[in-house]
């Protein structure tokens, strides 16, 4: 009728059932005009399902490339703030050192160079926070459980944080763990370290951090404790996205990496 008044007819998606329970979205389309001194039409028919499809994956490698422009901007970001500062003490120490080593006593000479060690260190610890998380984006982080003692490195874990806050007292108690444990050494040493590193980094100075291991059913239970700057309740969802900061520690040195890593 629509088309006997001349009109056009759609575009209208139908959808239609077809053999062995398929299922197809046609788009329907016509027009009419006069072919050999009769009314005709002429009729399109389109695959509405395929476009649909391609459009969804165009719009998902849209989606793709902006998540990456807007990571890449982020790395820039965090990777120029983290080196730019650290660079330039290291810079200025360095030719401090150059200068007067010769004029100044052996112990200030130590401490200037135990300085340059822990910027490095920091240095390198950023980086290779940044390589894991290319890693873990590329699948390539490497997954190699045997047994080994946890309260043991556990110890490790914290005598290593407590050199580097010695102000922070971490204390460590644990019950009911076996001799072993099976899982991959390194990762739960990453994991602790980001875990027991954060809870010093953004606690009080004097305040205790706490670390407790037990045993729940087939599983070690690892819980780590502060008194720290805490987190906005808004904003805990986000703690574990790449590059996420928490308000509360946007004056402490960071790149948002570590909880996105542990995770």
């Amino acid at each position: 009728d629509t088309l006997r008044n001349g009109q056009t007819y759609g575009p209208r998606d139908a959808r239609l059932f077809v053999a062995e329970g398929r299922q197809l979205t046609l788009r329907i389309t016509a027009q009419t005009l006069t072919y050999d001194g009769e009314l005709a039409m002429i009729l399109s028919l389109v695959d509405v399902d395929e476009l649909r499809q391609a459009e969804a994956r165009l719009n998902g490698a849209l989606e793709r490339e902006r998540d990456l422009n807007r990571l890449q901007k982020q790395l820039v970001s965090v990777v120029s703030h983290e080196l730019r500062t650290p660079l330039a003490v290291m810079d200025s120490s360095v030719r401090r050192v150059l200068r007067h080593h010769q004029d100044w006593p052996a112990d200030e000479t130590s401490e200037r160079l135990r300085q340059l060690r822990q910027k490095i260190e920091r240095l390198s610890t950023l980086a290779e926070r940044l390589l894991d998380s290319a890693r873990l984006d590329e699948g390539k982080v490497a997954f190699q459980p045997q047994p080994f003692n946890l309260v043991q490195l556990i110890d490790k874990v914290i005598e290593q944080q407590a050199e580097l806050a010695p102000l922070n007292q971490i204390q460590f108690s644990f019950d009911g763990l076996p001799a072993e444990i099976n899982a991959d050494p390194q990762l739960i040493e990453q994991v602790l370290t980001n875990l027991v590193g954060n809870a010093v980094k953004y606690s009080p100075g004097g305040t205790p951090v706490c670390v407790q291991a037990h045993r729940g059913g087939d599983y070690a239970v690892i819980e780590v404790s502060d008194r720290g700057l805490g987190i906005p309740l808004h904003e805990q969802p986000q703690v574990f996205e790449r590059f996420f900061r928490a308000s509360t520690t946007l004056d402490i040195r960071g790149t948002g990496l570590g909880l996105y890593i542990t995770r």
